[in-house]
């Protein structure tokens, strides 16, 4: 296992249970791997919910489908 990416950030609808649960298995499977120097998790503020409140009005950060 090897991440390519600096920052894996983890999300779910507002980053309270789900985000921050995997962003810490995440983080486990680096350092059982010993990777923790290579990659790290991060858990997006207030989840997508807030994100897309902060974004919405701007026209490539949202794509509504």
């Amino acid at each position: 296992f090897c991440s390519s990416y600096n920052t894996v950030i983890f999300h779910c609808s507002s980053s309270k249970g789900r985000g921050p649960r995997c962003a810490g298995w995440y983080e486990d499977a680096l350092e059982v791997a010993g990777l923790q120097n290579q990659s790290r998790g991060a858990v997006l503020t207030g989840g997508i919910v807030a994100w897309k409140e902060q974004y919405a009005r701007e026209k490539d950060a949202v794509v509504w489908l």
